[in-house]
């Protein structure tokens, strides 16, 4: 049982009424997993959160603050190159590498431009045999070491650590589904963790103009992890209107993928989002964390 299936996200001219700027602030919950917690209770607040607006700030997740100050500094260090030595290492057929400014506009029918974000894509690097046999399953295409030293073992030990995070996540996921908390173990055991590095700067968003830092969208993953270096920015689209996002220090802004949305049969809810950038410069990190490959989605609802 449950709530009933989700509206489709592919058409968001409904949106059209709705591209003033927020003036209110969504009211999100907030998730600790610290050891001890009771996991009865975590889940039933976890089931509320991931029903109604798909959003959940989480804390007591273990990823040590250095980690996450290392990961936002390699971040500045990439994208203050040129452009021509981050274009060396452009996004390739399987969509990892690095996009330009305006490169991607998320919300086409909303958007008179791309979106004011440039960023740099990567995912679990697969073995040789595995390249090519799904359509993102393909290798990283990194920036010369010299330029960014530490780059990559930055972004795979960062991705690591948040796809340990998510199996942890997973089994709070599954009670809150009334499922034994060990049924999504098989399909992570080699999950494909996407790190997405995005810096927004240049133009202040007018949303009346169609002018987005990102255009509205749902993530197409599992579960999205998103930190940032502390500036406002994201909106969430719930009760008919748009509503800022004011993350806690120290958490991660957790949101439901469209993945999990039709795994639990439109039980939980992948919201649309968005960012609008009021300051000239804005860093953050997102990871979409996703099965294996070949996992085959059943319902869990």
């Amino acid at each position: 049982g449950g709530r009933a299936r989700c509206e489709p996200k592919g058409n968001r001219e409904g949106l059209g009424n709705s591209l003033r700027q927020a003036n209110t602030m969504a009211t999100i919950p907030l998730i600790d997993i610290s050891e001890g917690v009771d996991k009865k209770a975590l889940s039933e607040t976890l089931r509320d959160c991931c029903t109604t607006h798909g959003f959940f700030f989480l804390t007591g997740h273990g990823v040590e603050s250095a980690t996450s100050g290392r990961i936002l500094e390699i971040s500045r260090e990439f994208f203050a190159l040129s452009d021509r030595d981050k274009e060396l290492c452009s996004v390739n057929e399987y969509h990892r590498g690095y996009t330009r400014f305006g490169e991607e506009r998320l919300d086409p029918a909303n958007q008179n431009c791309g979106d004011t974000k440039e960023g740099f894509y990567c995912g679990s690097e697969p073995s040789k045999e595995d390249r090519g046999r799904f359509r993102l399953l393909g290798p990283n295409n990194w920036p010369d070491e010299r330029l960014v030293p530490d780059f990559r073992r930055t972004l795979e030990e960062y991705q690591e650590a948040m796809c340990d995070l998510g199996r942890k996540v997973n089994k709070y996921l599954a009670i809150a589904l009334n499922q034994n908390e060990d049924c999504f173990d098989k399909a992570f055991e080699k999950p494909m963790g996407y790190v997405r590095l995005l810096r927004y700067s240049g133009q202040i968003s007018e949303p009346e103009r169609g002018i987005f830092a990102a255009g509205a969208h749902s993530d197409y993953g599992h579960i999205t992890y998103l930190l940032t270096d502390g500036e406002p920015g994201l909106q969430v689209f719930v009760d008919n209107e748009w509503k800022d996002v004011d993350t806690p220090p120290g958490a991660f802004t957790c949101n439901i993928g469209d993945m999990l949305e039709r795994w639990s049969n439109g039980y939980f809810r992948s919201t649309l989002h968005r960012v609008t950038l009021i300051i000239s410069d804005e860093l953050s990190v997102k990871v979409c964390t996703r099965c294996s490959d070949s996992t085959a989605i059943e319902w869990h609802a």
